[in-house]
């Protein structure tokens, strides 16, 4: 069987959870079986293509935009010929939605659309109605989390057998537990000695950084000996600053914005903290945990699936800063804090390691090949 071409289309430049799914699957795709790609969908500016450099991953850019709307399915045929893509691997209904027209202009041979959160899902009709066609039309529909999929089955009424659930996974290479805070430190204030938190992820509505930082609040008037990193840009990253100067946190939160080096930095934290209203799996949280770090995570979307209260973490119902603020207090206090880190680990390498991923998806790219190769031969 000839070498297959799959390309993984994301939204744009900037790096976030499913991106980074695609990265990772490239990368660790049998370069004998398969010749992965990266195609961002849309004209920007952004660390990834930097990052799949490092990675030995090829990128390429559709560069869409608002102007382009109407040549749009001539633009997508084009590159995707150009290029000889086998199989279009599309991250997000909304995205398919936005490209299924030039792709069956194509000569694409098979689709596979992987969807990661029903946050926009759940708010709009039109993408519930895509999500059932990408379903029907896709040569695989693939979820991310249990949670995901019972939402398609019971709400979408999309048939179970057309939905499959392939977990996120990390690099436990990349991130991995290590001694020392010494890069960390170097970014905070001089003057702390206390216990640092950490939290990564965009500064949109979703992630509720404004409960994270009231939570903060009450620890600081506790006289709880902490700092807060937020790492990650975004639409609100002016009021988060503004919140962070009105509740007087100034000397206790700082924001990073992007990084590349989140790797290395991660490991340096005694808490991961996630805040969110909605999440699919967050790909944020396996990070922390493969890591080795203990973790404290909103009880939304696939989340439930990866922390088990009391054992790897602690869950806590989202927007209720008190009830975050006391289980933080709690990570912060706990003997067992690092034995809970260290059972994240293990569960991570054992259960959402990159490479398993990767093959779960390998797996169905080798079917959809198949047929191809048996439809050619009769």
């Amino acid at each position: 069987m000839p070498v297959c071409r799959v390309a993984h289309l994301i939204y744009s430049r900037k790096i976030g959870g499913s991106e980074m799914v695609a990265a990772g699957v490239c990368a660790n795709l049998n370069r004998e079986k398969f010749d992965p790609m990266v195609l961002f969908m849309h004209k920007s500016t952004g660390k990834m293509p930097e990052m799949l450099d490092t990675m030995g991953v090829n990128s390429h850019g559709l560069d869409l935009t608002r102007f382009s709307f109407l040549l749009r399915p001539l633009i997508v045929a084009s590159v995707l010929n150009r290029l000889k893509i086998d199989i279009l691997h599309v991250h997000h209904v909304a995205f398919y939605r936005q490209v299924a027209a030039g792709v069956r202009l194509s000569r694409v041979k098979y689709v596979l659309v992987t969807e990661h959160s029903k946050y926009n899902i759940v708010k709009y009709s039109h993408l519930q109605d895509a999500c059932r066609k990408a379903a029907a039309a896709a040569a695989f529909f693939t979820v991310v989390s249990e949670e995901l999929k019972e939402y398609f089955v019971r709400q979408l009424h999309i048939p179970e057998q057309s939905i499959e659930i392939i977990k996120n996974g990390v690099d436990t290479k990349r991130f991995e537990p290590k001694n020392g805070k010494t890069k960390l430190r170097r970014i905070i204030p001089a003057s702390f000695d206390g216990k640092i938190l950490m939290c990564v992820g965009r500064l949109t509505e979703a992630k509720d950084h404004c409960t994270l930082l009231l939570a903060m609040k009450r620890l600081v008037e506790k006289n709880i000996d902490a700092y807060l990193v937020l790492i990650g840009e975004g639409e609100l990253r002016e009021d988060i600053e503004s919140q962070i100067n009105e509740l007087g946190l100034h000397r206790n939160v700082r924001l990073l914005g992007n990084r590349t080096d989140v790797n290395e930095l991660m490991p340096c934290a005694d808490v991961f903290v996630l805040s969110s209203r909605h999440e699919g799996l967050p790909m944020v949280l396996l990070e922390a945990m493969s890591c080795g770090i203990p973790v404290v995570a909103s009880k939304v979307g696939g989340i439930p699936e990866i922390v088990r209260n009391g054992v790897n973490g602690f869950l806590v119902p989202s927007e209720n800063p008190s009830v975050l603020a006391d289980q933080l207090e709690c990570m912060l206090t706990v003997e067992n804090a690092r034995e809970m880190g260290r059972v994240g680990r293990e569960m991570v390498a054992r259960d959402f390691s990159m490479v398993k991923t990767a093959n779960q998806y390998a797996r169905l790219y080798e079917k959809a090949m198949s047929r191809i190769a048996i439809t050619k031969e009769t």
